[in-house]
């Protein structure tokens, strides 16, 4: 089985990091959805997640 987090829309306090810490310590799948947020609110996001992560990493909204 493999675990898959979903993100909530809203705003979580430390959620990057809390994500960045599961995918760091699983082989989770990250679906990140956070709708009405534009392309550099979601780098930020992505900044706290190693890049080496990323292709675990599905942006919904956003297929650039």
């Amino acid at each position: 089985m493999r675990l898959v987090i979903i993100t909530p829309p809203n705003e979580v306090a430390r959620e990057p990091r809390v994500v960045s810490h599961i995918l760091q310590q699983s082989s989770a799948t990250l679906h990140l959805r956070k709708p009405g947020r534009g392309p550099e609110e979601l780098a930020g996001y992505l900044r706290h997640i190693p890049a080496c992560l990323h292709h675990r990493i599905m942006v919904h909204d956003h297929p650039h």
